[in-house]
């Protein structure tokens, strides 16, 4: 179709609205940059933090858009780039990393639907341990949190790793890795709870899952 575009809409950390704007794309196969900076100095907007919901528009056939964050500072040290997450609102995600010495790992909880996600319904835990330390805080339809792994258990430290329970209120949600001006970014992994193993698959081949056979 003709006249397709990026419906978009930029949310500070309470939910309230920033900006709200479309972007034309071309053809098939288009890509297309969106910059904070520029998107800043365009509507008057100082430092925040918040979520930019993005809508494929008027687009015939297919209206899923691939989109990945590239995170970097002009005058160098900060470099860092992460993919899209699935929709898939799952009840535990894994592969966190505890904070090792003079690092800070915060997890970004990003509320994408238009009810609140309540206090003590995202809590963390050590790989491998059920017990659980609920985050107090609340956050607001569309809004955002930084949740500080390291405060909320202070006695675990890398090489562990955190497992987060989300309650399905997250979408694959990112963390942050600090470390004075270096800053890295990934995805916690979805724990997929609703499967169970197929007994079958141990016949398919004799060495199913072996190095060697």
């Amino acid at each position: 179709m003709t006249n397709t575009a990026l419906w978009l809409r930029l949310f500070d950390e309470d939910s309230a609205e920033l900006a709200t704007w479309e972007q034309p794309l071309g053809g098939a196969d288009t890509t297309v940059a969106i910059d904070s900076a520029e998107v800043r100095r365009r509507f008057r907007l100082g430092p925040f933090g918040g979520s930019l919901f993005l809508h494929a528009i008027r687009v015939r056939g297919h209206d899923t858009v691939k989109c990945a964050l590239d995170f970097r500072l002009d005058e160098g040290g900060v470099i860092t780039s992460t993919h899209d997450a699935n929709a898939f609102p799952a009840d535990r995600y894994a592969g966190v990393p505890a904070p090792a010495p003079e690092k800070r790992v915060y997890l970004w909880v990003q509320n994408r639907h238009p009810v609140p996600i309540p206090p003590g319904a995202i809590g963390l835990a050590p790989m491998g341990d059920e017990a659980v330390r609920p985050w107090p805080g609340s956050v607001p339809p569309f809004g955002s949190r930084a949740i500080d792994v390291g405060a909320l258990l202070p006695s675990v430290a890398w090489p562990r790793q955190i497992e987060v329970h989300a309650g399905r209120y997250l979408v694959r949600p990112r963390y942050e890795v600090l470390r004075r001006r270096t800053c890295f970014m990934a995805h916690a992994n979805v724990e997929r709870t609703d499967l169970t193993p197929d007994p079958r698959l141990a016949a398919v081949v004799p060495c199913w899952g072996a190095a060697t056979c």
